[in-house]
């Protein structure tokens, strides 16, 4: 593609999203009713509902793309705020995606003054609360896609549903991921063999309602990095700590500043500390300030939720992973490289399939095994490097495929098919 072809379709991307001024002010306003009007055309159009937040972005993004490049398709994605339609919009341009529509779904003010007094601010209430308001709208597309499991919702809020397909956010082993709902999509996507298997061992799908698509977010994400991202200066191996937002299941509330701590004193290491961007997305600005206080310049970088933490720049980047019960660890293992896991809560883990993660490297449940373990771990990654190489291709399947291109074509597939 030339660099005059790439820019019309940063342009076409950017021009797409305002959309027609009368149709963009009825988004603005809440009223989605006159969007609903004209959403079918002679074309196939796909909803994807991106409703779950930026962090979900990259897992059906690359798909919306593909599509958006192949002939006589129209692609709709909703998003529940402007910060999250000016996010989505620059993937898609660096995807040098086709034509696309964001949707802002905006609530009337009525309404948000409602929720406003009774003080209903947590994602999830807020997250059905738009589902209902456009779900006339999202239903009037030929196929739904949605990258979590409340849109599923939308079956409920109408008589006629189109088809929706449900591509699940990671492919980790944490047993939230084979949530019950997803039997109430009509398919799934899955990245490879081990979610298949589960999903209809579980009885989550039947064969047929199962597709292998590959890891859509390694495929969307390979075609944007030119080289492995650097973040410091000197030669000192870098250390990933990547600790979940689960309070639960992560290591953060009981360890995290000491584990900072050991390291940067240690002076051995480089550390980036970026944890899952749910983990701090609700702190307080004065939190937020005590936490980045840590970063230490040429030694410790602190990110706790910018583009970069969900784009793997940083799995890329590390050359040891340290962490707890995160997906983006088989990100990390794509290449084979040393891990080290923080056993917060004491789980006896060795025969729990929601944590075959930790047969990448060394599991530790006190900070004082910290700094040997980070130290052993290279020397002895041989031990783990084939347990790692085995678990990605079973999680993701083969690399070499177009993850986005499969999931795409297999889109276009249920589509026709919805209308015979």
């Amino acid at each position: 593609m030339t660099g005059s072809q790439r820019a019309d379709n940063a342009f076409c991307v950017r021009f797409v999203l305002g959309g027609h001024p009368m149709q963009h002010e009825h988004f603005a306003s809440g009223s989605p009713q006159v969007f609903a009007t004209n959403f079918r055309s002679q074309a196939p159009c796909y909803a994807f509902s991106l409703i779950g937040g930026e962090h979900q972005f990259w897992h059906a993004a690359p798909v919306a793309a593909a599509l958006s490049r192949m002939t006589d398709n129209r692609i709709v994605c909703f998003v529940v705020d402007s910060k999250d339609k000016d996010r989505l919009a620059e993937i898609f341009s660096a995807l040098e995606s086709g034509p696309v529509e964001i949707v802002d779904m905006a609530l009337p003010s009525l309404l948000t003054r409602v929720l406003a007094l009774g003080r209903v601010r947590d994602r999830q209430p807020l997250k059905i609360v738009r589902l209902a308001w456009w779900s006339r709208a999202m239903r009037r597309s030929d196929v739904i896609i949605a990258v979590e499991r409340t849109s599923v919702l939308l079956k409920k809020l109408g008589r006629k549903t189109p088809p929706m397909v449900h591509i699940p956010h990671g492919a980790g082993d944490r047993a939230r991921g084979y949530d019950c709902r997803i039997r109430h999509f009509d398919h799934v996507f899955v990245a490879g063999s081990k979610d298949l298997d589960r999903f209809i061992e579980l009885g989550l799908v039947r064969p047929e309602q199962v597709s292998v698509t590959g890891y859509i977010k390694r495929a969307g994400l390979q075609k944007t990095f030119k080289e492995k991202p650097r973040f410091f200066v000197n030669n000192r191996p870098t250390v990933l700590y990547n600790p979940h937002f689960s309070n639960g299941l992560g290591s953060w509330r009981k360890h995290g500043r000491e584990i900072i701590s050991a390291i940067s004193q240690a002076g051995e290491f480089n550390l980036i500390f970026a944890p899952h961007v749910r983990l701090f997305e609700s702190a307080s600005p004065r939190e937020r300030r005590e936490v980045e206080s840590l970063a230490r310049a040429g030694s410790v970088h602190v990110d706790l939720g910018s583009p970069r933490s969900i784009d793997m720049s940083y799995t890329l980047a590390a050359d040891l992973y340290l962490g707890d019960v995160s997906s983006q660890v088989y990100e990390f293992c794509a290449e084979p490289r040393p891990c080290v896991f923080v056993n917060a809560h004491r789980v006896a883990w060795r025969e729990d399939p929601h944590y075959t993660m930790w047969n990448f490297g060394e599991v530790i449940d006190r900070i004082e095994q910290l700094i040997p373990a980070v130290g052993a771990a290279f020397e002895a990654h041989s031990e783990y490097k084939d347990a790692q190489q085995k678990a990605v291709l079973w999680s993701f399947g083969d690399p070499a495929i177009d993850a986005a291109e499969v999931a795409a074509c297999r889109l276009m597939d249920i589509a026709a098919n919805a209308h015979r």
